[in-house]
């Protein structure tokens, strides 16, 4: 990074300029155009995308002397008003002018010398490719320089040139040249083209065997819709420009205005494709690179041979983990990675409590499992697991039984998130991931949606629905299945059905499974229904599962297979009873 202030620079030197996404907007002091120069904001590195001049801070100040560019910018801006460019007093060279500065590249002399070991040695292009595109060696600016010809037909449109290391590494361009796309000529006419960052990556490209290849003469951000031209009978591009953030800013530019739909982008394993040269790597694998490049559309499109895979995964069986309860896995297909429950019922019906034993048991069973218990206390909610391990009334038992409890209990894998009331849905996703990344959760029971929804005091549809979005999407990434409760409007003593759940368009569409708990009361057991309303699993359905809740040790089991079996009487399910 350059040690100056790019936005100080341009105040110094009194140089006007406006300010876009990060960049600094000039007139070029090279060629004079109006807002053609741009430097970026952070490191001062610059260019022209009319005449294609670029650099930094430091060059820009050699390059400008002791006069002041806003001087320069109005003496150049005065010129351009009367001509399209600012023309130097010496003319691009001719053809034979370019084919000596070739001879002169083959000669044996230091410059000669060290321009033919840095690209036949070093950057390891093919002799045959450097000739066929004529590069050379001419004096300009006071030294010698590798000069990139375009050629086009018999005349030179443009020349690039570019220092020879060790000097610093430098390109400029012949003042007046045309902007072309370098290799042109190559790939008119063809259905598959290559776009590179750079003229020396397409004789790289060209040295692995590659022809239809082409690079801007403008810098990875630099395109003229002149160009396009070239490209209109390319069905695929493959674009493999610098593997760096300039890289791809510039390539999913290009994309759009070539079209998303044909621009493919190739990522390379080292920087660029001269990087890739030096490397060693194989035609071979360079052609693997091709194949597998991503396609530039929003959105990924494959072929299902790259999915079938995922039909014999363990993570993609249509059955899931086993509930405590037979009939209900047999029901819905079990406990799923990647689904979303959504538990509703009438105050009193034991939603909680259900989730609650859920958790339990398939902790016991060895699956570990995190509550976010919300409008209980997290004690209350280890009592009741402890009197579903212990059989009987946590208020009933001795000393003794307590602690054999309490120390089977903590040998579970299972957590708390040690908060009661509301709890921001950002820090309640943050302490998902940690369990599920850290400590192997594979159980989520968050009790419930209006406790860290909405987090704004009006609640919305959109709101709601958002919310619902995120938790099935980290519910998906995690791999793990997610349970949520979610209250009910009231219904007046009636049955609680799909349309009685707040918001219940949003949360109909998003879940996996939708379960409805439904209580009556008994003397020792409560008859608990457990009817599921929409079941997306293909090894599921919808229907209803009896179960019989014990008060005492808070636990739902199945009834006895010789009982009979008999459903909740249709009536209210009373409301002097707590949700927990």
């Amino acid at each position: 990074m350059t040690a100056e202030d790019p936005k100080d620079f341009l105040h110094e030197m009194g140089w006007p300029f406006k300010e876009r996404d990060g960049e600094l907007i000039a007139d070029c002091c090279m060629c004079g155009r109006a807002n053609h120069l741009y430097m970026h904001a952070g490191t001062g590195q610059w260019i022209c995308h009319r005449c294609g001049e670029s650099g930094n801070i430091r060059q820009l100040r050699q390059r400008l002397g002791t006069q002041n560019p806003a001087q320069h910018v109005t003496h150049a801006s005065a010129a351009a008003r009367s001509a399209p460019i600012a023309r130097p007093s010496d003319p691009i060279p001719t053809l034979d002018a370019v084919h000596r500065a070739r001879d002169a590249l083959v000669v044996h002399e230091p410059d000669a010398d060290r321009a033919r070991a840095w690209l036949f040695d070093d950057r390891m292009l093919s002799p045959d490719v450097v000739r066929e595109a004529s590069l050379g060696l001419m004096a300009r600016w006071n030294q010698t320089l590798l000069a990139i010809p375009y050629v086009v037909g018999e005349r030179v449109r443009n020349v690039k040139f570019r220092s020879i290391p060790p000097a610093e590494k430098q390109y400029r361009r012949w003042e007046g040249g045309d902007s072309l796309l370098y290799g042109a000529e190559r790939i008119r006419g063809q259905e598959t083209v290559l776009l590179v960052e750079g003229e020396l990556d397409v004789l790289a490209m060209r040295t692995f065997g590659y022809d239809a290849v082409a690079s801007t003469s403008l810098g990875a951000r630099g395109w003229s819709e002149d160009w396009s031209r070239d490209l209109a009978s390319a069905k695929r591009i493959l674009v493999a420009y610098d593997q760096d953030d300039e890289g791809d800013a510039g390539a999913t530019a290009l994309a759009g205005k070539l079209g998303r739909t044909r621009c493919s982008r190739v990522r390379l394993p080292y920087k660029d494709a001269g990087e890739c040269l030096r490397a060693g790597m194989s035609v071979a694998e360079m052609d693997a690179l091709f194949n597998d490049a991503l396609p530039m559309i929003e959105e990924r499109v494959v072929h299902v041979s790259a999915l079938v895979g995922g039909l014999l995964s363990p993570d993609a069986q249509d059955t899931g983990r086993r509930t405590p309860w037979p009939a209900l896995t047999n029901l819905v297909g079990g406990l799923r990675p990647g689904d979303l429950w959504v538990v509703s019922g009438a105050s009193g019906d034991g939603k909680s409590t259900w989730v609650t034993n859920l958790a339990y048991h398939q902790a016991a069973d060895g699956t570990p499992a995190i509550v976010f218990p919300s409008e209980q206390v997290p004690m209350d909610v280890m009592r009741k697991m402890a009197a579903s391990n212990l059989g009987f009334a946590w208020y009933s038992a001795t000393q003794a039984d307590r602690e054999r409890a309490a120390a089977e209990l903590a040998t579970l894998p299972i957590y708390v998130i040690d908060r009661r009331g509301k709890i921001d849905p950002h820090a309640l996703e943050d302490a998902v991931r940690y369990a599920v990344e850290q400590r192997m959760v594979k159980l989520v029971v968050l009790d419930h949606l209006h406790f860290f929804w909405p987090v704004r005091s009006e609640r919305t549809s959109a709101e709601l629905g958002e919310a619902i979005e995120r938790i099935k999407t980290w519910t998906l990434d995690l791999g793990v299945t997610t349970v949520l409760v979610v209250q009910p409007k009231k219904t007046y003593g009636a049955d609680v059905e799909m349309y009685d759940l707040r918001d219940a368009a949003q949360l109909y569409q998003t879940p996996d499974i939708v379960l409805v708990v439904k209580r009556r009361r008994a003397d020792a057991w409560d008859e608990t229904l457990l009817r599921v309303r929409k079941c997306r699993s293909d090894a599921g359905t919808t229907g209803d599962v009896l179960l019989r809740f014990s008060r005492a040790c808070q636990d739902y089991r199945e009834p006895p297979p010789d009982e009979p079996e008999h459903a909740p009487e249709e009536e209210s399910s009373g409301g002097n009873w707590e949700d927990h």
